[in-house]
């Protein structure tokens, strides 16, 4: 079950990302880490205390998804509303 939950969070977001790295690692305790690079410009993105259960279901999992580009967008500059389409048109 973990594998699966890792390729389903790392194929959303390699799918909104395309010029991104998406690795995922997950802990004993069941919290998820997100590591995301983009080569082009160098940039990368720890993301750290997701909690296992928040990628389940596929609602939950959505959220999640949201709330790290939303986190990424932030802390790279950008424009949330450019991420928040590209999750929705790749669901």
């Amino acid at each position: 079950m973990r594998s699966k939950l890792e390729n389903q969070l790392e194929g959303k977001l390699a799918a909104i990302l395309p010029e991104h790295v998406v690795k995922c690692s997950y802990g004993a305790d069941g919290i998820v880490a997100v590591a995301i690079e983009k080569p082009a410009t160098k940039e990368s993105w720890w993301i750290t205390g997701i909690a296992m259960q928040s990628l389940i279901r596929k609602e939950t999992l959505t959220e999640t998804v949201e709330q790290i580009l939303v986190e990424v967008n932030a802390a790279s500059g950008g424009g949330t509303e450019l991420l928040a389409d590209q999750a929705a048109s790749a669901q």
